[in-house]
Formats: C-alpha cells, structure tokens, sequence
C-alpha cells in the first residue's frame, strides 16, 4: 500500500500509525512511504507518526510529524489534516510561508494559534510534544521565520 507522501490522507494515518520512507528499489522515487507493519523495521528509516494537535480553542486535529530526536520544526515538519483530506504543512523549508496558500476554511486555523502536538508513542519511541506558534519556514539568513 505505497502511497506519495504528500498523498497520505487522514484515514491512512488513523489506519496505520506509523509511516516510513522504504527508499530502496521497491518504490518509485524517495517521496513513497509505507505503513510500518512490524517494529523491528524502524530502526533503519525515517518515520512518519501520527500526531494530535490542539488548538487554543481545544480543538483537535489529526495529523503527523517525522519522528526525530530533535523536537525543532524543520525537523519535525508537522502536517494538519484539516476538511475535506486537505492538509496545512507548518514547516515550509526554504519557500516562504504565506497564508494565502489554503483556503478559508484553513486559514481559519492561524487565529487559534498556539497550537500543541503530541505524536503517538511507538515501540521505544517516546512521544514528540511541543507547541507550534505558526507557519514556518526558512529564511535567506537561514532563521527560522513564521508570518
């Protein structure tokens, strides 16, 4: 069940809670991910772990983050799943992060900022908490910047 990673959708990440990225010759390019099927196989891969983030307003959403031990955001690079299978990414790398990029269902979310996330314990994986201020991404003077 190959899927892009930027195809996953929230009912992929509610049926399989651990996602990771095979990069070998069994998939089509380095953005493929796969369920993880067995714990044995995390060691060795970068892995995408569903997350729950709540907003100001005690609203929650589902989403992810890829694991690390740094709990910085261009490491985590968390992604909300929002209506209708959209998704806000808050870490944008070098492309300067804009609102105006989702629509106005999901810029509605900039207004309930902070947002907390905590990601689902897996195996000795501890959970990712922490708390998200924005949009991020990085800047010419290599900042991290939010709008």
């Amino acid at each position: 069940m190959d899927k892009q990673v930027y195809d996953l959708k929230e009912e992929d990440v509610k049926g399989c809670p651990v996602w990771y990225f095979p990069l070998d010759d069994s998939v089509e390019d380095e953005l493929t991910v796969r369920p993880l099927k067995k714990e044995d196989y995390f060691k060795n891969y970068q892995l995408l772990v569903r997350t729950n983030f709540e907003d100001s307003l005690g609203n929650i959403y589902m989403g992810y983050v890829y694991w690390n031990k740094s709990n910085s955001v261009e490491y985590i690079q968390p992604v909300i799943f929002t209506k209708n299978d959209e998704c806000i990414n808050l870490w944008n790398g070098m492309i300067e992060a804009t609102w105006e990029d989702y629509n106005n269902e999901q810029q509605k979310i900039r207004n309930y900022f902070p947002i907390k996330y905590t990601s689902q314990c897996f195996s000795n994986l501890p959970s990712l908490v922490g708390t998200l201020d924005g949009i991020y991404y990085l800047a010419g003077n290599k900042i991290i910047c939010k709008p």
